[in-house]
C-alpha cells in the first residue's frame, strides 16, 4: 500500500510539474505570438509611412516642377501681344487652380485613415495626370502660337 501511496504520490508530483511546464510554454508560445503580431503591426505601419512618403515625395516634385513650368509659361505669355495674354491668362488660372486641388487632396491624404487613404491616392493620381495634360496642352499652345 506504501508503494502505491508513494507511485501515486509521484505521479501527481509529476503530473503537477508537466502541468505547470506546459502553462509556461503555453504561457511563452503566447508571448512569442504577441511579440510576432506586434512585429507585424509594426511593419505594416512602416511599410504604410514609407508609402504615404514616397506620395507625398513624388508629389512634392511634381508640383516643384510645375510651378517651374507656370512660372516660364507666365514669361511666355508676356512676350505675347495683349490679346494673347488674355487668352492664355485664363488658361493659366485654371493650371495653378488644378495645382491647388492637387495641394488639398495631398492634405485629405495626410489626414485621412484605411479606405480613404486608396480613394484619395485614386483622386491624387488623377489630378497629377491631369495638371500634368493641362501644362504639357498649354505649352504645345505657346508653341504653336509663337512660330505663328
Amino acid at each position: 500500500m506504501k508503494n502505491v501511496s508513494r507511485t501515486l504520490a509521484l505521479l501527481l508530483v509529476f503530473a503537477f510539474f508537466t502541468a505547470c511546464n506546459s502553462g509556461d510554454k503555453a504561457k511563452t508560445e503566447k508571448e512569442k505570438l504577441k511579440e510576432e503580431m506586434q512585429e507585424a503591426v509594426d511593419a505594416t505601419q512602416d511599410y504604410t509611412e514609407s508609402q504615404v512618403n514616397d506620395l507625398k515625395a513624388n508629389i512634392k516634385e511634381f508640383q516643384n516642377k510645375t510651378k517651374e513650368k507656370i512660372e516660364n509659361l507666365k514669361s511666355k505669355t508676356e512676350e505675347l501681344g495683349e490679346q494673347a495674354q488674355l487668352e492664355y491668362q485664363e488658361q493659366l488660372v485654371k493650371i495653378e487652380n488644378q495645382q491647388n486641388q492637387l495641394q488639398e487632396k495631398m492634405q485629405e491624404y495626410q489626414d485621412a485613415a484605411g479606405d480613404k487613404k486608396e480613394e484619395l491616392k485614386k483622386d491624387i493620381k488623377n489630378l497629377k495626370e491631369a495638371l500634368k495634360k493641362s501644362v504639357e496642352t498649354f505649352e504645345e499652345e505657346l508653341e504653336k502660337n509663337k512660330t505663328n
